[in-house]
């Protein structure tokens, strides 16, 4: 192995990262709680769509992986958001709305009901979801959060 060998792909990287890095530098997607809603309720649980809509600057696709949330009512943590589908592509310079669902317990609810009674009293409910998801081939974690209230 001369010293041909190694100096060329060493050459060809660094000139790729001055030419591609400096020219146009790498912007991190963003990710935002686009919606946040009721679905239905059985008699075990309510169930709650969340929206994520996860937005790439970049001219490159990319791939979205590693969701992951918490659902809070009334501030306790009562589920966990699970996308429907956990790897998606991301196209570039574009956006992609990724559907989640939270599966919350009614055995969880009335201690979220007794920390708002006020909130109840008003008829709604304060909710946050936060989360994260992983964009890049997991080379960048992207956090995203949303608050609101259910109301009646």
């Amino acid at each position: 192995m001369g010293i041909r060998s190694v100096v060329n792909p060493v050459f060809v990287l660094l000139a790729a990262m001055t030419l591609f890095g400096c020219a146009n530098p790498i912007k991190s997607p963003t990710a935002s709680v686009e919606d946040v809603r009721l679905l239905d309720l059985d008699s075990e649980a309510a169930n709650v769509i969340v929206v994520l809509k996860v937005s790439n600057p970049n001219g490159v696709d990319v791939s979205v992986s590693n969701i992951k949330a918490a659902f809070f009512l009334a501030g306790q943590e009562v589920a966990t958001v699970q996308a429907l589908q956990n790897k998606h592509t991301l196209p570039a310079r574009g956006s992609l709305s990724i559907p989640m669902r939270a599966r919350v317990p009614l055995k969880t609810l009335p201690e979220a009901v007794r920390r708002s009674v006020i909130a109840l009293m008003r008829f709604d409910l304060p909710y946050r979801v936060s989360g994260s998801v992983d964009v890049v081939n997991g080379l960048v974690t992207v956090p995203f959060e949303k608050s609101g209230n259910f109301a009646r």
